[in-house]
């Protein structure tokens, strides 16, 4: 059973990793596509978009008290979504029918913010994989700073109070057992 459970994340995350070239391929081939704009749809997503910036306004003033500039990235942030909307519907094409509008959505721009994304999401795996790699270094050096704690250099105690801190946290030092 305990296998189990990491078997099928592993298996579920590779099924998603495999799939993605083709969500994403979907998403631009469809999202170029003439629709019919929907009086009601329009409405609800102002609503929703109103909710967003709200939600967003307040997660930024709840992340200012640890980061100081999280407002000013957040303005950054939202002023450059809603340049990238008024280049949207700049490009974006009309037509008024006999009972109904449609339009049709800049194709070039449905690429270049799905191929964004692609980016971002490469970006964030090479830094998932990589973040193991980072630890594992970090506890080769740590093990080396304990092995040479006692050299007679300056920053002797301070190596030692990083070699105890990390014994406490159940890291392992070789080379102070006894810390």
């Amino acid at each position: 059973m305990l296998i189990a459970l990491p078997l099928g994340v592993l298996v579920f995350v590779a099924i998603v990793l495999l799939l993605l070239p083709l969500s994403l391929w979907q998403r631009v081939r469809s999202g170029g596509a003439r629709r019919q704009a929907w009086p009601w749809l329009v409405t609800l997503n102002f609503w929703a978009t109103l909710a967003s910036t709200l939600g967003f306004a307040l997660f930024a003033t709840i992340a200012s008290a640890w980061w100081p500039a999280a407002w000013l990235y957040a303005v950054i942030g939202w002023l450059a979504g809603v340049l990238l909307g008024v280049l949207g519907h700049a490009l974006t094409r009309f037509e008024s029918g006999p009972q109904a509008l449609f339009y049709t959505p800049s194709t070039w721009l449905v690429a270049l913010l799905t191929l964004m994304i692609a980016v971002w999401l490469v970006a964030g795996l090479v830094q998932l994989a990589g973040l193991g790699q980072w630890r594992a270094l970090a506890g080769v050096r740590l093990a080396q700073s304990c092995r040479t704690a006692g050299d007679g250099s300056g920053a002797a105690g301070l190596r030692l109070d990083v070699c105890r801190a990390a014994a406490a946290q159940g890291a392992p030092s070789p080379a102070l057992p006894g810390i």
